[in-house]
């Protein structure tokens, strides 16, 4: 763990990696030791997690072809709903062909990273690891079927906790 001396450690004589870039950022000299850790743990664990969370979730699409759950349930008068990001992105209305994964779609704005002023910081470092990561399983891997599926329990980050794909 980033000990909140390492900054002002690290300022002396900055790496050129992800952590001396911010550093070294102008906006660095306005935030004093503690911010600076909090947001470098924000990045590593908040960055990590949601992408192998992604990269588990796009292997089991591609595996699975884009085929998808499809729901229609009515909401009862004063039920309590929890309402899921991930799924706004799959509303009829707006996508068409919603549980159909078609790469070659138009690319729109979607809340996969987050809107506003809780829009994903890490957005470009996550695209970049997941495009390297799939150019290397699509060479190594180019046609795969799912064996076994484990999706967990969690409902907010939806993503397999277990994947068994084959070829």
């Amino acid at each position: 763990m980033m000990s909140t001396a390492m900054p002002a450690e690290r300022r002396s004589g900055c790496p050129v990696d992800l952590i001396g870039q911010m550093i070294e950022s102008p906006v660095s000299a306005e935030m004093t030791a503690q911010e600076m850790t909090a947001s470098v743990v924000q990045l590593v664990f908040a960055g990590n997690e949601t992408t192998a969370k992604l990269m588990g979730t796009t292997l089991y699409a591609l595996a699975r072809n884009g085929k998808g759950l499809v729901a229609g349930v009515q909401v009862p008068d004063g039920a309590t709903v929890l309402v899921l990001q991930g799924a706004a992105n799959r509303d009829p209305a707006r996508w068409e062909n919603p549980d159909v994964l078609d790469v070659r779609r138009t690319p729109r704005s979607h809340l996969g990273f987050g809107f506003g002023m809780h829009h994903c910081l890490g957005i470009s470092l996550a695209r970049l690891e997941l495009e390297i990561w799939l150019n290397r399983r699509l060479d190594e891997i180019p046609d795969c079927e799912v064996f076994d599926l484990d999706w967990g329990r969690g409902w907010v980050a939806r993503c397999p906790v277990r994947l068994t794909i084959g070829i």
